[in-house]
């Protein structure tokens, strides 16, 4: 008796344990469709924008548009171009130097009107061309015009060139177009003062942007040559070699600041950014 009694108690105790395990798992996928459920209602929120709205928008535009006077319709935009210039062609100016012996051996810097372009050069440390976009400044822009002006460029037929060669020193070659007529003149040395200032304010231009390439790459990679790079800079400045210096005060400000150069390289840019400003006051003056 003794022993049935045991027997029933010990099947109800498993009975038990089934029915309780049955029950969790029953429980276990009730709330894992819950939440399945809850997920696929959550995307289903995420709708587009109504198209309804996007036509209120649009209405909306057409109405602010409408309130404005005929005289004050932005007709640059409708066409598409800037009317002043509409059908007129662009001007171009590149400047090219070359001398094989020199470091850098080739360079190339070609602008639009706008002073908007690129430098090219060529280097005998690095194999490939290096390219660095430009943007020559108002003055020197205007400094340009000036002496092709005073040269009468394209209507000129002299060829600058001096009686005497001069190619070790590298030659010069300068085309210029006004959308209508192009010219271009070579020569390794020339005594026309105008065409002097002008192949030398390229020169300075050259000077200044391969500058900026040369700290660029001392920056990320060798700031040990930054004080060395800012002697050259100082260099320039004094021999008056890099063109407009005031459009350097924003770059060696930032090169003051910035701890990725020795302290010396920083002291001497803030010097020359001194320098500069001093310059600049004694110039309005």
């Amino acid at each position: 008796m003794c022993y049935i009694r045991g027997l029933f108690f010990y099947h109800a105790n498993m009975l038990r344990y089934v029915l309780s395990f049955t029950v969790l798992v029953f429980a276990f996928h009730l709330l894992a469709a819950s939440g399945v459920s809850q997920k696929r209602k959550v995307k289903r929120t995420i709708q587009p924008k109504p198209i309804a709205a996007a036509t209120t928008q649009a209405d909306a535009t057409e109405k602010v548009n409408s309130a404005v006077p005929p005289t004050k319709r932005n007709l640059r935009a409708e066409a598409g171009d800037n009317p002043v210039r509409s059908g007129q062609s662009r001007k171009s100016y590149v400047y090219e130097f070359r001398q094989p012996n020199f470091i850098n051996s080739y360079i190339r810097i070609s602008h639009d009107e706008d002073g908007t372009g690129e430098v090219r050069f060529d280097r005998k440390d690095i194999s490939e061309e290096i390219v660095e976009k430009i943007g020559l400044s108002r003055e020197t822009l205007a400094f340009i015009e000036s002496s092709l002006t005073g040269l009468n460029f394209l209507d000129s037929a002299e060829d600058y060139q001096h009686q005497k060669d001069f190619s070790h020193l590298g030659s010069m070659k300068f085309s210029y177009s006004d959308g209508e007529r192009t010219r271009s003149v070579e020569f390794n040395y020339t005594n026309n003062k105008l065409a002097k200032a002008l192949v030398d304010e390229y020169r300075k231009i050259g000077n200044k942007y391969i500058w900026i390439f040369d700290i660029g790459v001392a920056r990320d990679n060798r700031p040990l040559d930054a004080p060395k790079l800012m002697t050259v800079l100082d260099g320039y400045l004094r021999r008056s070699e890099i063109a407009d210096p005031p459009q350097l005060l924003p770059f060696l400000n930032e090169l003051s600041n910035d701890e990725r150069l020795p302290l010396i390289a920083r002291n001497h840019a803030e010097r020359l950014v001194k320098q500069i400003e001093k310059e600049v006051l004694k110039s309005r003056k």
